[in-house]
């Protein structure tokens, strides 16, 4: 069952992970189970393109690059705010899963799994657009997306989620001061390493 509900999850946020010519994307997908599975307490994987690159998870501290064969090679050596922001996800989520089990009267003792993707997605002469999407337990919860001029939320099948209109401009106030600028996407996302297929991965690396 466990399984199922990561796989139904996931295909959730597939529509959104679609790439294309003259597009290219940086996203983090996480995952965070209470109750008894063999999986990890909590799971975080950096996708470059659609093309998984770091792994890390709740039994390390570190975020792993990852091979064109998908072994697990060391560090990624990503610069603290990097990692501030996998703590932000993994604390978020345990906070948003444990609220969901109170007002949603979910057994204490079940397996029940909370979902976020988040990115940033930059289109040829367009601003860099900015999502995030939440799902509990298979269900869309909520999401947002911003592109410097446009905010949206949309809420989704469960009301423990649904922001208010003070809340939505929180939100907003804080996704502002992100991605584009701040962690210079643009430039990191269209550099020449890049968008070469054949130094797809070493141009990550190397930043």
């Amino acid at each position: 069952m466990i399984f199922l509900q990561l796989v139904f999850g996931a295909l959730l946020f597939v529509p959104v992970m679609s790439s294309a010519s003259g597009r290219h994307s940086l996203w983090v997908m996480a995952s965070y189970i209470s109750g008894p599975t063999p999986f990890p307490e909590f799971t975080f994987i950096l996708m470059l393109d659609d093309i998984q690159v770091g792994y890390s998870d709740s039994k390390t501290d570190q975020v792993m690059r990852v091979s064109s064969g998908g072994e697990k090679e060391g560090d990624l050596g990503l610069d603290m705010e990097a990692v501030n922001i996998r703590q932000r996800f993994f604390y978020g989520m345990s906070t948003r899963l444990t609220l969901a089990k109170e007002q949603m009267n979910l057994t204490a003792s079940g397996v029940h799994i909370q979902q976020r993707l988040g990115g940033c997605e930059v289109l040829d002469g367009q601003p860099a657009l900015i999502m995030f999407r939440d799902a509990v337990n298979s269900q869309d919860a909520d999401s947002v997306q911003y592109n410097l001029t446009h905010f949206t939320y949309a809420r989704g099948n469960s009301p423990v989620f649904q922001w208010d209109a003070i809340r939505q401009t929180y939100e907003q106030m804080v996704i502002t001061n992100l991605a584009p600028g701040k962690l210079n996407i643009r430039d990191f996302l269209r550099s020449g390493d890049l968008v070469r297929s054949g130094d797809f991965r070493r141009g990550v690396f190397n930043k």
